[in-house]
């Protein structure tokens, strides 16, 4: 990044090195930039930074973007704002492809998902098609003093751990309606539904690797 222009004169001198270039002020516009467009390249946050090289990345109207891990070492406000201009860049009709460690990130952007481990591809599809393929329940925590009941009548597996018990049912909703027909108190209860986090662990394994 050229420390001594501002950010439009970085997007105007961008954009003179190709013939067909997006207009400055759309992306601006696309990006967010309003703000800091007269700011000095060497005064942007990190957040900042990351809009405008996405801005940068626009310039020549690219059908296909490649982004890899845009977010990393951003706060959490200044990840939304971006994961914001990568749904606006994919609502314009664009393909991304996206690298990233963060699964909340894959899952938010995504369409179609590849995970790979050690350079292989070990499943693709769709989050919720993934998380159907490679997980099964859930998990629901109660406090041990909700069950009136021996721990031995519980009709799922279970483990407690200080003072909660967590529940592993094959399915959410239908483990919460056989808690209910119990009549055990589901207060302060906590309901932890299968992500692609799980879906990662499950495929690559839980130990920690070196």
């Amino acid at each position: 990044m050229l420390n001594f222009l501002t950010v439009r004169e970085t997007l105007v001198t961008f954009g003179n090195l190709y013939q067909e270039q997006e207009e400055i002020e759309d992306l601006v516009e696309i990006c967010n930039l309003q703000d800091i467009k007269n700011r000095m390249n060497d005064k942007l946050s990190g957040g900042q930074a990351q809009r405008l090289m996405l801005a940068l990345a626009l310039i020549n109207k690219p059908q296909l973007v490649f982004l890899d891990e845009p977010s990393t070492g951003l706060d959490p406000q200044a990840r939304r704002h971006l994961w914001d201009i990568v749904l606006r860049i994919k609502a314009n009709g664009k393909t991304i492809i996206l690298t990233t460690h963060s699964m909340d990130e894959a899952e938010y952007l995504c369409d179609e998902i590849v995970i790979m481990d050690h350079g292989r591809l070990i499943a693709q599809g769709a989050p919720a098609e993934l998380v159907d393929n490679y997980c099964t329940g859930g998990s629901i925590s109660l406090p041990r003093a909700n069950l009136k009941i021996p721990l031995a009548q519980l009709p799922f597996p279970y483990h407690e751990v200080n003072g909660r018990l967590e529940i592993r049912p094959d399915k959410i909703n239908s483990g919460l309606e056989r808690l209910l027909a119990m009549e055990i108190d589901l207060a302060d209860m906590t309901v932890h539904s299968p992500n692609l986090e799980d879906v990662f662990l499950n495929l690559t394994g839980r130990k920690l690797r070196d």
